[in-house]
C-alpha cells in the first residue's frame, strides 16, 4: 500500500492509502477529531444505501471505528467543462428525499450551532494567532474590514429575522454537508461525492439544503486552491493584506434563497481556520478571507 501525499485539510486528521492496482482506497484516522468525522461519514453512506437514494457515493467494502475501505475511482475531470449544474442536480436528488418538519426551537438550535456557536468556539482556538496581527491588517484587497464582533452581530440579527420569516415552516433535508469540489470525484460526465460531513450542528444527516450550496460556493470562491497551499509569509502593504486567489461567487447561479446562502458562506469561511492551527500563516489567511467576504457581502 502507498500513502497519498496531501497538504490540505484532511491530512490533519486522516491518512489515505491506495493499492498499487488502484482498486481500493483506505482512510485511516489519526486522532479523535478524525474518528468523530469518520463516524458521521459512515452513517451518511449507510443512509444513502439503505434508502436507495439516487446520489453517487463510493462502494464501501469494510469499515470499523477508525478505518474505512472504499473502491478507487479514477479522477478524469473534463477540461473547461462546467460541472456546476450536474452537481446541483445531484444534490437536488438528495435534498428532495424525505424532508422532515421540526419545531422552531430545534431549527434555531442547530442553525446557531452551525454558524454563530461554531464561529465563536473556533475563534477561541485561533485567537492568540489572530491578535498578533489584528492591529496590522485593516484592509484585504483594499476593502476596509468590518470588526469581527460586528460581523457576528450582523449574522445573529439576520438569522433571527430569517427564522421568524419562515412562519413555522421549519423543514430539514438530508444534506451532504461538505460538497466542495475537493470532495467530488469527476470521471468524465459522472460525479461521485466523497467525505460527507453527515451532520448539521448536532443533527445527523438532516440540515438545511442551502448549507450544501454555500459549501459549493465556498469551494468556488478559492478554497479549492487554498486548501493545498503552503504559506510562509504575509504580504501586508500599508495595513492592506493582498490575497489574489479568492473571488466573490456568482450567487445568482443558484436561484433559491441566495441571502441565507451568503450568510452561511461567510460563516463557513469564518469557522474554517482552526484546523490549520499548526500553520499560523494559513490560519491568518483563512480568517481574513472570512472577514473580507463578510465585509463585501453582509
Amino acid at each position: 500500500m502507498e500513502i497519498i501525499k496531501r497538504n490540505g485539510y484532511g491530512s490533519n486528521f486522516n491518512i489515505l492509502y491506495y493499492d498499487i492496482n488502484n482498486t481500493i482506497i483506505i482512510k485511516k484516522t489519526i486522532n479523535q477529531y478524525g474518528i468523530n468525522k469518520l463516524k458521521n461519514e459512515i452513517f451518511f453512506y449507510n443512509f444513502i444505501k439503505k434508502n436507495n437514494i439516487n446520489f453517487n457515493i463510493p462502494i464501501i467494502y469494510k469499515y470499523d471505528n477508525d478505518t474505512i475501505i472504499m473502491n478507487y475511482i479514477k479522477q478524469n475531470k473534463l477540461k473547461d467543462f462546467d460541472y456546476f449544474n450536474i452537481i446541483i442536480n445531484n444534490l437536488n436528488n438528495l435534498h428532495n428525499y424525505n424532508n422532515i418538519i421540526v419545531d422552531k426551537n430545534y431549527y434555531k438550535k442547530i442553525l446557531l450551532e452551525e454558524t454563530i456557536i461554531k464561529i465563536n468556539e473556533r475563534f477561541i482556538i485561533i485567537k492568540d494567532i489572530i491578535n498578533k496581527y489584528h492591529d496590522n491588517i485593516l484592509y484585504v484587497n483594499n476593502v476596509k474590514l468590518l470588526k469581527f464582533d460586528s460581523i457576528i452581530k450582523k449574522i445573529n440579527n439576520y438569522l433571527d429575522i430569517y427564522i421568524d420569516n419562515l412562519n413555522d415552516n421549519y423543514t430539514l433535508q438530508p444534506i451532504h454537508g461538505d460538497p466542495q469540489y475537493n470532495n467530488i470525484i469527476f470521471n468524465n460526465y459522472d460525479i461521485t461525492f466523497i467525505d460527507p460531513k453527515g451532520c448539521f450542528g448536532s443533527s445527523q444527516i438532516y440540515g438545511i439544503k442551502e448549507y450544501d450550496i454555500a459549501k459549493l460556493f465556498f469551494s468556488l470562491s478559492g478554497y479549492e486552491k487554498f486548501d493545498n497551499m503552503i504559506f510562509n509569509d504575509l504580504i501586508i502593504d500599508n495595513n492592506n493584506f493582498n490575497i489574489d486567489f479568492i473571488n466573490i461567487p456568482k450567487f445568482n447561479l443558484y436561484n433559491s434563497n441566495s441571502e441565507i446562502i451568503k450568510y452561511l458562506f461567510v460563516s463557513i469561511w469564518l469557522s474554517n481556520a482552526h484546523i490549520f492551527i499548526k500553520e499560523p500563516y494559513k490560519v491568518i489567511y483563512s480568517f481574513y478571507i472570512g472577514l473580507y467576504f463578510a465585509s463585501v457581502l453582509l
